[in-house]
């Protein structure tokens, strides 16, 4: 009894003092803040600002309601709690960590082997990435995609919980929050408690109505976050959702308008200039947005970067500055009856001419044509290799060049350093991107972790596959449930990589370049370091449980 307590002891030292170490490693990074980007990292920390004074999301206007509001609200209780910004986030991350070392352990028994396989998805370099280091929700999304995941293992794993769900569905609630593209997390959530409902049932030789507890608390903690969000929005905007860029009238007005692809044959161009053109002839609401949208107007003129065209993926927001232009930005109920006119009107336009245009759609994503399989191909094959290869993953500061002052309200209110060339009162400017002592030497330890996951993460990814399909044979052959689970929780992890990976080259075919982003490689990163965690600790544990048994023999 004695020893057992001091293995525990000893293991909770180990991941107290790596978990000190991994944190430490924060002091090492600097915020990379792109201060230009009106829907984007001004947007996000501007909201934050809002929530923190008690005025919730601002003033009611394009921005006000275009992505979801995790972000900011995460951002806004970190300033509460005066924790530092980048600290904060890399807390959650660790939190996730936990979770996943809590969720594999019923079939990883060897503490040392689990504690190996924390180090692992603790040290995951994505996090160190200057490029999601910033004012924007790349920083959250992560550390959130891993605390739902491991929930998520950890029922699987499990079997039960009505604590871990609700955590589940509120982290998934949270995740669906941080970022709008959440169809993947939706189908994981989905797979693991129709797994685990179906082995129980198994297990049990009938239909087990308890794990049905399991589910409910997963969709009632969801349920309850999304629906308090759509409350809040309704009670200050008068509109019931979580954000209107991804569902409702916008959406249905760029879905009507994207059925105009025409003849162009351009996949990043959503609906080129002839198709605009017959379109103005044929729609009121539409004609409304000429005089910004092609009349050389300076303020939309910019954004015309494919062939002199709006870029597919930037094109929904040039539509909501050109609604907002027009004036129809004044509160919800303007806002939506105008594009309901506009959804109506194109639609009738496009059902008139139906052999010419896509068929009737209610979204913000890009369309599917038959003809962009190969590219959609080629960019996720491209996607599992930067994601495994850690590609463009890069720790030095990302500096902006911006007013001192100006620089100065953002850190005082979230407690951290903005890497910039700093434009002095005096007229001075002075590089505050250099890191010395201490921080220094944290960012040349994040340089080498980088370098040796960057090597050995291509290596243990297809050793993995392996391991997954040999334990997948073995079980099929003498079936164990230590070996079940592990090929279940394996190939479900798996799994979700290889969707993500198909998301993010879907956008890069369809809408603009994802592939080589850090930002959207992140979700998909984290998926892959738990698959290779998980893998190898099985692996390792088994050979050690298997030399234990031929050495007692």
């Amino acid at each position: 009894m004695k020893k057992h307590l001091n293995g525990n002891h000893i293991f909770l030292f180990a991941v107290i003092c790596v978990t000190i170490l991994r944190l430490l490693l924060t002091k090492g990074l600097m915020v990379y803040f792109v201060t230009g980007t009106q829907y984007d990292d001004l947007m996000q920390i501007a909201k934050a600002f809002s929530i923190a004074d008690g005025n919730w999301l601002g003033k009611y206007g394009p921005m006000t309601l275009v992505k979801g509001v995790g972000y900011p609200l995460m951002v806004a209780f970190f300033h509460l709690l005066h924790i530092p910004y980048i600290l904060g986030f890399h807390i959650l991350y660790v939190i996730g960590c936990i979770a996943f070392i809590w969720a594999i352990q019923p079939i990883v028994k060897n503490q040392g082997i689990l504690f190996l396989g924390y180090c692992f998805v603790l040290f995951n370099p994505i996090a160190f990435s200057s490029a999601i280091t910033k004012y924007y929700r790349d920083i959250m999304y992560y550390a959130v995609c891993m605390i739902f995941i491991s929930l998520s293992l950890g029922l699987l794993i499990h079997r039960r919980g009505k604590l871990c769900a609700l955590l589940c569905g509120f982290s998934l609630a949270i995740c669906i929050l941080c970022r709008e593209d959440g169809q993947w997390l939706y189908v994981y959530t989905i797979s693991c408690l129709l797994a685990t409902l179906i082995f129980n049932s198994i297990s049990n030789k009938k239909f087990d109505l308890s794990f049905m507890k399991e589910i409910s608390c997963v969709v009632l903690s969801y349920s309850v976050v999304v629906l308090s969000i759509c409350a809040i929005n309704y009670k200050f905007y008068g509109t019931f959702v979580t954000d209107e860029y991804n569902s409702g009238s916008y959406a249905a007005a760029y879905g009507a308008i994207s059925r105009l692809h025409g003849e162009s044959g351009n996949t990043q161009v959503v609906i080129p200039y002839s198709e605009r053109e017959k379109l103005y002839n044929n729609s009121e609401a539409f004609a409304e947005l000429k005089p910004f949208l092609d009349n050389n107007n300076p303020q939309f003129e910019p954004w015309k970067i494919v062939n002199n065209d709006y870029r597919t993926g930037y094109f929904s927001l040039v539509l909501r500055d050109a609604i907002a232009a027009r004036g129809y930005y004044k509160d919800a109920k303007t806002t939506n009856e105008y594009l309901n006119r506009l959804a109506e009107e194109v639609n009738t336009y496009c059902d008139e001419n139906d052999g010419n245009y896509y068929h009737k759609r209610n979204t913000i994503v890009s369309r599917f044509y038959p003809e962009y399989i190969p590219e959609i191909l080629k960019s996720t094959v491209q996607a599992i290799k930067n994601t495994t290869h850690l590609s463009n993953i890069s720790c030095i500061p990302i500096q902006c060049e911006e007013d001192d002052a100006y620089l100065r309200k953002f850190e005082t209110f979230t407690n951290s350093v903005v890497a910039g060339n700093r434009y002095m009162p005096s007229g001075e400017i002075i590089e505050n991107y250099h890191l010395v002592g201490f921080p220094r030497q944290m960012q040349r330890l994040m340089r080498v972790i980088i370098i040796i996951y960057r090597i050995i993460t291509p290596i243990l990814f297809i050793v993995s596959i392996f391991i997954l399909l040999y334990k997948a044979i073995a079980t099929f052959k003498a079936y164990s449930e230590h070996s079940y689970l592990y090929c279940i929780s394996g190939l479900s992890l798996l799994l979700l990589f290889l969707l993500r990976s198909f998301m993010i080259g879907y956008v890069d075919a369809t809408t603009f370049s994802a592939v080589d982003s850090p930002a959207y490689l992140a979700g998909s990163c984290v998926a892959c370091i738990a698959f290779i965690s998980l893998s190898l600790s099985v692996l390792t544990s088994d050979l050690t449980t298997a030399c234990k048994n031929d050495q007692t023999k």
